[in-house]
């Protein structure tokens, strides 16, 4: 597994969150310590709760996104940045007809080894670790409430 990797060279993987609506493509790269991901939620995607021990750090590139936490929520749009704290429950939902694309770094990785075309970057002679990766974890909740408080203040 090589330190470098060409864009044309990630495949394109899927949601692993399981989802209300719509669809989300990604492509996944990662270390010991971290991983990255270039995710493009299409219009009407709309993931339901989960969490994972990781940080989350965000930069939408391209349209927007409403984020819901437990206890509210969120638009963000292109050119912000926003954090997941580690252990939150979350959710997004893209309520437009456009693509949402989103650079996402957790830290440390969520399932590499559970993505279809996860590539790691490692050097030839460096240790692969990834012992500590987290998995994406569902959550029961009544997500309806949330987001009509959150939205009802737009």
């Amino acid at each position: 597994m090589p330190l470098l990797v060409k864009a044309k060279d990630v495949k394109d993987g899927s949601a692993i969150v399981n989802l209300h609506d719509g669809k989300m493509s990604t492509k996944y790269v990662y270390g010991s310590e971290c991983n990255l991901m270039v995710a493009v939620r299409a219009g009407g995607y709309h993931s339901k709760p989960h969490r994972h021990d990781s940080e989350q750090l965000n930069y939408v590139t391209e349209g927007s996104i409403w984020v819901f936490f437990e206890n509210g929520g969120f638009l963000a749009e292109t050119g912000d940045f926003y954090r997941v704290p580690k252990g939150a429950i979350h959710w997004g939902w893209n309520r437009d007809n456009t693509p949402c694309t989103i650079i996402e770094c957790h830290a440390p990785a969520v399932e590499p080894a559970g993505r279809a075309n996860s590539i790691g970057l490692f050097d030839e002679h460096e240790e692969h670790d990834i012992s500590r990766a987290v998995k994406n974890i569902g959550v029961d909740l009544d997500t309806a409430g949330i987001e009509e408080k959150v939205l009802g203040k737009t």
